[in-house]
């Protein structure tokens, strides 16, 4: 299976929303805020992330675009998700944060026997 974070043990499990990381408290349209994150002691900036945010039906895949240091608890990606509204885009309204999302397509991800890089 392609390499990402968190890691899961089978291909079956790659696109199950239980193997995925959870966002936090914090998390607004265009920055994931994660408590998982900083134990990957990792700047993910340049990855992939696969986002099941917001709709909770829709998923999304963006480029991290930052991330302040290695171990940091948040990333930011491009707010160009179709689909999302005004309403949805308001950082007060709840919809971002116990939400779901993995980070792939970098080196860094490549830590787990079987796994692969595109």
């Amino acid at each position: 299976m392609e390499a990402r974070w968190p890691n899961v043990d089978s291909l079956a499990d790659y696109w199950n929303a239980s193997s995925w990381a959870r966002t936090s408290k914090g998390s607004r349209y265009g920055t994931i805020v994660s408590e998982q994150l900083p134990g990957t002691a990792t700047n993910w900036s340049g990855a992939r992330a696969t986002l099941g945010v917001a709709h909770q039906f829709y998923t999304w895949t963006r480029s991290v675009l930052g991330n302040t240091s290695a171990g940091s608890d948040r990333f930011s990606y491009p707010q160009n998700l179709p689909g999302i509204n005004g309403y949805y885009a308001n950082p007060t309204a709840g919809f971002w944060s116990n939400n779901q999302y993995f980070l792939s397509g970098v080196i860094k991800a490549l830590d787990h026997p079987g796994e692969w890089l595109v």
